[in-house]
């Protein structure tokens, strides 16, 4: 037998030759690996440059419209069993942090569900709070102010009505206003409003009501619903004639978005993948601008369908239009909670040439009940150019939602808020849709007008555009005990006889005399 020893200097090579040949390996199989993952080699050769893949810059506006965006195609939902309307209820609304409230208006959605369940004419639906999210838009609001819970309800189910309980509290008050609210599928509404008086301590956790039982009131709101259950005309699909307009491409775009706007109005809830697919096409590949904007500027409240969203995107990131970035971040709020569309609207507001895409990226960001409230900081802030202190109330009116003046004295502030954007800017646009919300500004806050308005008006009366000088002249009326503007007014019906009598500035001008006592003067 041979010693160990002996052998030792004679492996040792070996070793080490088997170990530089598995390192040669790894080395070969990762440069092969390596060579495969480049986009730019092919065959163990360089790509021409021109099929070199190109990372497109995000920032750049391309001149073309954007590529096609595929919708896929969605198995339609079950329809309701033949004889029966599928009602879906939603979650309730509790505004009251009060618990004795939320404990009421439980009872009566739970006596509102039991009593539909048992009838045969209701193929009821039921959702939870887990049940919303890929449902409706996480910032949609309450049922009768967002049309697109209604749609969107309506299009997942089948729906043939879609009904929602929202109680509204007045602050420190044993009121609490119940209201039914309820949207059918043929786009019909009905509201019921009632009302529960607490006699017990708030915040008791105990139900004390004393003029109605909360159940009582739940089984009331529940044959509202059947009653009108019989009257809904469930239809699964939109009609043929507007379905067919809308899907053919030998159409115009104009006439495309017609045959849509029929079916909006006409109460067709429910589009299906084509049409969605065909309002994508219009809002991206038209060559058409005021297309594009429209397509996206209808669909944003009449479908909710993560298919819109890749599309949205695109059209904010790469549109030339100003407009259509502008709708397309309107309409992307929906969609939010997916992180690559948050950053396409973060990207919008850092980036943008425009001041209402920037402005339209930023309220997407947010909920639209803070919609107001921003709106009215803007206008407020004199540290922000005109546009910019403008904008965001016209966008919040565009997104349906009501203006809020406060008291009178809020309303005259705003006007004279208006007044000064007039004053700063040289742009007619801007100026003519200050002077608009002006003039509403002022109906909400009755009496004299502030002698700062007055003087922005009179400066404007100058002004070439028709329809300023015609508004303008409208509101200097109220300002008739001002010698300044009375003279203007008495030029006016000279020089202009028929705009004065369509104003009736004569028989103002015979109302106020120039006698009148001074504390009636501005």
């Amino acid at each position: 037998m041979t010693d160990g020893k002996d052998q030792g200097p004679v492996r040792r090579p070996i070793v080490v030759t088997a170990i530089l040949l598995v390192a040669a390996a790894v080395i070969l199989v990762a440069f092969q690996s390596w060579l495969a993952g480049r986009p730019d080699v092919v065959d163990g050769g360089t790509r021409p440059e021109s099929e070199q893949a190109v990372t497109p810059e995000p920032e750049s506006l391309v001149a073309e419209p954007a590529a096609a965006v595929a919708v896929a195609a969605k198995p339609a939902p079950t329809a309701a069993p033949s004889g029966t309307v599928r009602v879906v209820v939603l979650p309730v609304r509790v505004e009251s942090p009060d618990p004795t409230t939320a404990i009421a208006v439980d009872a009566v959605n739970r006596a509102m569900i039991s009593t539909l369940r048992a009838s045969a004419d209701v193929d009821l639906v039921v959702l939870s709070p887990a049940d919303l999210p890929g449902v409706v838009p996480s910032n949609a609001g309450a049922l009768n102010e967002d049309t697109v819970v209604a749609l969107a309800v309506v299009r997942r189910f089948a729906a043939g009505m879609v009904a929602e309980i929202r109680e509204q509290s007045l602050p420190d008050s044993p009121f609490m206003a119940i209201n039914l609210q309820a949207s059918q599928a043929n786009g019909s509404r009905f509201r019921r409003i009632d009302g529960l008086r607490k006699s017990g301590a708030p915040g008791t956790g105990t139900i004390a009501l004393d003029n109605q039982d909360p159940q009582v009131l739940g089984v009331s709101f529940a044959e509202s619903i059947l009653q009108r259950a019989g009257q809904v005309a469930v239809s699964g699909t939109a009609p043929p004639e507007g379905r067919t307009r809308l899907l053919d491409a030998s159409q115009s775009g104009q006439e495309r978005l017609r045959a849509l706007v029929e079916l909006r109005d006409r109460g067709s809830l429910a589009l299906d993948s084509e049409m969605l697919a065909a309002v994508i096409d219009l809002g991206t590949r038209s060559q058409s601008a005021d297309t594009r904007r429209t397509a996206w500027q209808l669909i944003r409240r009449m479908a909710f369908d993560p298919a819109l969203a890749p599309a949205l995107s695109a059209s904010l990131r790469s549109d030339p239009d100003a407009a259509v970035r502008r709708e397309a971040a309107l309409a992307l709020a929906d969609y939010r909670d997916d992180r690559s569309y948050q950053q396409a609207l973060e990207y919008a507001i850092r980036n943008d040439s425009s001041t209402e895409v920037r402005i339209a990226a930023q309220m997407s960001m947010m909920d639209r009940s803070q919609h107001g409230a921003f709106a009215r900081e803007s206008l407020l802030d004199r540290g922000l150019t005109p546009a910019e202190r403008l904008v965001p109330t016209l966008l919040n009116q565009a997104s349906s939602m009501p203006r809020v003046w406060g008291t009178p004295g809020e309303a005259r502030e705003q006007a004279r808020a208006y007044a000064e954007i007039m004053a700063a800017t040289d742009d007619v646009e801007l100026k003519l849709k200050s002077l608009t919300e002006l003039n509403v500004a002022a109906t909400a806050a009755p009496g004299r007008l502030d002698p700062e308005i007055v003087n922005v008006l009179l400066a404007s009366v100058d002004v070439e555009d028709e329809q300023i000088h015609r508004v303008s002249l409208e509101l200097l009326r109220r300002a008739v005990a001002n010698q300044e503007v009375r003279a203007v007014l008495e030029d006016v019906v000279e020089s202009e006889p028929e705009l004065a009598d369509e104003l009736q500035i004569p028989r103002v001008l015979e109302w106020r005399s120039p006698g009148e006592p001074a504390w009636l003067r501005i």
